[in-house]
């Protein structure tokens, strides 16, 4: 079970500076509360939000056949988790503990990374060559 925390702009602020200062236009983080033993998301799921473990820790596994877990990472107060470079996830995350966790879009995540590029330098593919 979860509850949902609308995040106010400390927290938003907050989740976007550890993003590395990408624009805050477009992000919007909430806060969602999971008690222990809670699954975030499951294994095989679209991969629609990126998480950061505001308070607790979360741990993502993969389920083996024969019933025993294969531990992917544990995630503490700060991680960021659930990033993926497909459209589903690899694994599932679940709460060791009550633990409150932020998320965002990744779709926003992904705009604002393709469109908020100050310092980057430019391909012949962005510059219409």
């Amino acid at each position: 079970m979860f509850v949902n925390i609308n995040a106010g702009l400390a927290n938003r602020a907050r989740f976007v500076s550890q993003l590395g200062g990408l624009s805050q236009a477009e992000i919007s983080p909430s806060e969602f509360k999971y008690h222990r033993g809670a699954e975030i998301f499951g294994e095989g799921e679209p991969a629609e939000y990126v998480y950061q473990v505001v308070e607790g820790a979360v741990r993502s596994y993969k389920l083996l056949s024969d019933g025993r877990r294969q531990i992917g990472a544990f995630h503490l107060a700060g991680d960021m988790f659930g990033l993926e470079n497909d459209d589903a996830h690899r694994f599932t995350a679940e709460a060791i503990v009550d633990t409150t966790v932020r998320l965002v879009k990744r779709v926003s995540l992904a705009h604002v990374a393709e469109n908020d590029c100050h310092d980057c330098p430019r391909s012949p593919q962005h510059d219409g060559e």
